[in-house]
């Protein structure tokens, strides 16, 4: 049988968790839920410290849900399945140690393909580089070309044009509007 203030107890501790819900009433859902697939106090405890070990973030209810399935049968029958393990949730007994690296691991020299100079050297040897083709050939390059430029390094633009536009210009595109208006008229008609 499960206690549900010792429930709520041991869930409050997942506030730890970068984004727990801070609000009471999704807390209380979370409790309710949890109490719904556990048997007993015990279970709940083992799904907290197991969820702090498996999450920096809330995960959310589905993946809290699907910690617990991952070694026990919830009461409520609702089971569930890690979108963050793809390959399942991973198991206790193995840890995480498998997964990080061994401290006495050292770092591959920069530009080092290996960490046997004879496979390095053989790696360069066989790296072969691409053709560099004009970036004046599309305006889409040209685009790219200068995104990927720092801006520093961009030649600088020509500043704006004068431009002077006369009397005329204006009286020239007055009468080029009026025979488009013109055209239109006679077109609906």
């Amino acid at each position: 049988m499960v206690n549900v203030a010792e429930a709520a107890r041991e869930i409050a501790k997942l506030g730890m968790l970068k984004y727990f819900p801070a609000d009471k009433e999704a807390r209380a859902a979370i409790v309710e839920m949890a109490c719904g697939m556990a048997s007993d106090n015990a279970q709940i405890t083992w799904l907290v410290k197991r969820a702090l070990a498996l999450y920096n973030e809330w995960p959310g209810p589905n993946e809290l849900r699907a910690a617990f399935c991952s070694k026990f049968r919830p009461r409520d029958g609702i089971t569930a399945y890690s979108r963050i393990y793809a390959d399942g949730i991973p198991s206790e007994k193995q840890g995480f140690a498998a997964a990080l690296p061994s401290p006495d691991r050292k770092a591959l020299p920069a530009g080092a393909a290996s960490a046997d100079p004879e496979l390095s050297a053989k790696a360069k040897a066989s790296v072969k580089r691409l053709p560099s083709a004009p970036l004046s050939r599309s305006g889409f390059a040209r685009t790219i070309a200068e995104v990927v430029t720092a801006p520093q390094d961009r030649k600088e633009l020509p500043g704006p044009t004068e431009q002077v536009i006369t009397r005329e210009d204006c009286e020239r595109a007055a009468e080029e509007n009026r025979k488009r208006a013109t055209g239109a008229a006679q077109v609906e008609k």
